[in-house]
């Protein structure tokens, strides 16, 4: 792929581990879409600095050209601002290697909510997991929807009711992720995270591929991380000694 995020053109070329984590990923979305499937596309755990942000434009490339899924629509879903902005610089500028020119960051749940009812098919939207807290109003119903989630935890898989007791009674509240998922109810689920827990293979499936932290340092694409323990020098005098060790 070539891009120009940094205002001028270069090649791009995939690392093996891209390679393969994006057509396993691939497949375990056709295997599961809806409505034959349980919409549970698949996890990728991937090590921190891999480049998970490309494999997931690997991904979409492959999903968007593909004949068995007839120009699917893609949502790229994250949970900080900053990962929305690197995501949508990176997407934005490979439109032709996407196969797609509607590559749009939404500003609201009501744009998104607009665009969808626009379109049967087509179009890659970025969009960060809070926005759909705004409503709860469906976005849309159709099955040719694929949801990516960038950092796949926490946030994007509280889909369970939460009872808190408060002054004022019982308060009954849900995550982003239930209202995310009650807004595409047959959309097929992706995760990406560099730290899967329970909840993530529970909510995105189980893990289609992964790139160790140990498998990257040893590619030289993750530097090499090292711990140094140190011990804590604390003076006392012996009089404060004795009266600490006392009590």
């Amino acid at each position: 792929m070539a891009k120009n995020f940094y205002k001028k053109e270069e090649k791009i070329l995939c690392r093996y581990p891209q390679y393969y984590g994006a057509n396993k990923l691939f497949n375990s979305i056709i295997n599961n879409q809806r409505p034959e499937g349980n919409g549970k596309g698949g996890t990728y755990f991937g090590a921190t600095g891999c480049g998970k942000s490309y494999t997931m434009l690997f991904l979409t490339r492959l999903l968007m050209r593909s004949k068995l899924l007839s120009s699917p629509t893609i949502l790229l879903i994250t949970d900080r601002n900053d990962l929305d902005d690197q995501l949508s610089g990176q997407f934005t500028s490979a439109k032709g290697f996407v196969g797609d020119n509607n590559i749009i960051s939404v500003e609201s749940r009501a744009e998104l909510r607009e665009r969808l009812q626009g379109i049967q098919s087509g179009g890659v939207y970025l969009a960060t997991i809070h926005k759909f807290t705004e409503d709860t109003e469906l976005l849309t119903d159709r099955t040719n929807v694929i949801c990516i989630s960038d950092e796949a935890h926490r946030s994007q898989t509280n889909l369970n009711q939460k009872v808190k007791v408060t002054a004022k009674g019982v308060a009954k509240t849900y995550g982003f992720a239930k209202y995310l998922h009650d807004s595409l109810p047959n959309a097929t689920y992706v995760g990406f995270t560099g730290t899967p827990v329970d909840a993530t293979l529970e909510v995105f499936g189980d893990i289609a591929d992964s790139y160790t932290m140990t498998e990257s340092v040893k590619d030289e694409i993750t530097v090499r991380i090292v711990y140094e323990g140190r011990a804590a020098k604390v003076l006392l005098k012996n009089s404060e000694l004795q009266r600490i060790e006392e009590r």
